[in-house]
């Protein structure tokens, strides 16, 4: 069994987010985290919103599973991104839905997991102030 362990302040709280994945561990698993913000969005926004991301990648099949959790009011939707730091990027594919919390699974290609392993993916997450993204 892998667990992967995220910590990220939203509004004030400390949000303690344990991700456990019921599989049986294998070394062919890598985890990430991500913590989501306003001043990351390009061109960065002035929000209060705030948010942590836990992907699970499984080499073996190729199946990227995510956790995501925010607390951006009105969220329109989510998705992964493809673009370097500081570049606002093309969509890689939206996110299982956009209400909190979100969580789901994608199979990648050889291609889609070079840009994760190259650190090239982020998540976007959307609201009705802030269409373009808000973290």
């Amino acid at each position: 069994m892998c667990v992967c362990v995220c910590v990220c302040v939203c509004h004030f709280y400390w949000i303690f987010v344990v991700f456990v994945m019921l599989t049986h561990y294998s070394p062919l698993q890598i985890a990430f985290t991500a913590r989501l913000e306003g001043r990351q969005v390009v061109p960065d926004v002035s929000t209060r919103s705030r948010g942590c991301a836990i992907f699970a990648y499984d080499c073996s099949a190729a199946r990227l599973d995510y956790l995501v959790f925010h607390n951006v009011p009105s969220a329109l939707s989510a998705s992964i991104y493809a673009g370097a730091p500081g570049v606002a990027g093309s969509l890689f594919f939206d996110l299982s839905r956009f209400q909190n919390p979100i969580f789901g699974s994608q199979i990648l290609t050889a291609e889609e997991e070079y840009l994760l392993y190259q650190k090239q993916l982020y998540v976007g997450i959307s609201s009705v102030a802030f269409p373009n993204g808000e973290v």
